[in-house]
């Protein structure tokens, strides 16, 4: 079973009662909710895995290339697996999603999203447009959404970390790879110190010191996310990196894919993928392959499945942003397509044995499929994933986003914010239309 712990102090529940952009109806400062054992399966082990989530004092990001600043929240989810450790580490980098919106009409979002009142980085105003895109207050706290990954990552032994990373969608004319360089290294350097016992005032980081070993470093992104990690290991070596899994990666083929990391890599794609579709991810993992020699690489396709069902609390399909990759054969039909909670399942289990076996040094990795969820694997350079027949009983289980509370600690670890690092406060353009931000 996941033990949940996601628990704030009394004198961090008192700073969330005066802090208004921390304040709203999600719960901060509160226990989280009982959680009842599940039946424990093949992918878990014995012991719990812990379930923790911080939040400090939002800030600007300085970026070197723009001479100004970022604005933006600072706050995470973390997967601990059971034992002292020391845990090989996963930084996962999330989906492009609204930063702002009006959690109750949004179509994109559902209200079971974690989600956050922020009047000082959201309009004031609400609406909503044709498409189902919405402007407002609340503030979705996007990694709470991969809990449920983050959770089986962390059963098969790998502690995993899951930032926000929202920023990156501020209409700035500054590169977004460089925002998503500069969360990284806030959220790597918060972890490194909690490693190493300076807790910063959060009431459980004595329970997880000395348990990272940030030497034997995982990275996974999703989407967007997931594009701008496999640009970064085209361009850098990253220390300690022994593995890179990109999740629906919204790629184009034909652009440089040698890496300077040469990492064992994972493609995952969705079969119904109404967001990047599934051809080009299918190109790109090719040409990864064929651009590093002896790199093993591999490629998940998780028939049925979609864009948004990978998100916990994700609404539509066919909200906004979709143009015409929307896969209208008849295997992706609303009516044919699996629930989201399998979608989920299958993604999480592929992942997390993908990791497990190259964390353990081998070459063929047994990779289980459960009957809900047709999967075709590819394996190119040595690399041989092998299909398992697993019962759905095996499969991970899900982790509402609310089950994260957020401890909260007023501590500024970037530059104050100031009235002018802020971009346009409206969700309108010109024409009236709510913007995707």
């Amino acid at each position: 079973m996941i033990k949940r712990i996601s628990l704030a102090s009394a004198s961090a529940a008192a700073a969330l009662a005066l802090v208004a952009c921390t304040s709203g109806p999600t719960g901060e400062g509160q226990p989280p909710p009982a959680v009842s054992p599940s039946p424990s399966s093949a992918t878990q082990q014995a012991d719990d895995v812990e379930l923790y989530s911080y939040e400090f004092a939002p800030g600007s990001l300085v970026l070197p290339d723009r001479g100004g600043r970022v604005p933006t929240r600072v706050n995470a989810i973390l997967a601990m697996p059971p034992g002292p450790g020391p845990h090989p580490t996963a930084f996962l980098f999330h989906a492009s999603l609204p930063r702002c919106m009006w959690i109750e009409r949004d179509q994109i979002m559902t209200t079971a999203a974690n989600t956050v009142r922020w009047e000082e980085g959201c309009p004031e105003e609400e609406a909503v447009n044709s498409e189902g895109l919405t402007g407002g207050h609340d503030y979705l706290r996007a990694p709470a959404s991969y809990g449920y990954l983050a959770a089986e990552m962390a059963s098969r032994g790998i502690a995993t970390v899951v930032f926000d990373l929202s920023a990156k969608e501020l209409m700035l004319d500054t590169d977004p790879l460089q925002i998503h360089r500069g969360l990284y290294a806030v959220h790597r350097d918060l972890v490194t110190d909690l490693n190493e016992g300076r807790g910063h005032g959060l009431s459980w980081a004595e329970k997880v010191a000395g348990r990272f070993d940030l030497g034997r470093i995982v990275w996974v992104g999703h989407s967007s996310g997931a594009s701008m990690m496999l640009t970064e290991l085209t361009e850098n070596p990253v220390p300690g990196l022994q593995a890179a899994v990109a999740i629906e990666p919204a790629v184009s083929p034909g652009g440089n894919v040698t890496q300077q990391a040469r990492v064992p890599t994972l493609m995952v794609i969705g079969s119904c993928d109404e967001q990047v579709g599934a051809v080009w991810p299918r190109k790109v993992a090719r040409e990864i392959a064929r651009a590093n020699p002896g790199m093993p690489v591999g490629t998940a396709e998780l028939g049925g499945t979609t864009h948004l069902g990978l998100l916990e609390g994700a609404g539509s399909k066919r909200v906004s942003l979709t143009g015409d990759r929307v896969n209208e054969s008849e295997s992706c039909q609303e009516s044919a397509l699996p629930g989201q909670a399998a979608m989920r399942a299958q993604a999480a289990r592929v992942v997390a044995d993908f990791l497990e076996g190259i964390l353990a040094g081998v070459d063929a990795i047994d990779v289980g499929i459960g009957p809900a969820i047709p999967v075709t694997l590819k394996s190119f350079n040595g690399l041989a994933l092998q299909p398992t027949p697993v019962p759905a009983g095996e499969l991970p289980q899900g982790v509402a986003p609310d089950d994260f509370t957020f401890e909260y600690v007023e501590k500024q670890f970037l530059a104050p914010t100031r009235p002018q690092d802020w971009p346009p406060p409206s969700t309108l353009n010109e024409d009236g239309e709510v913007m995707y931000q």
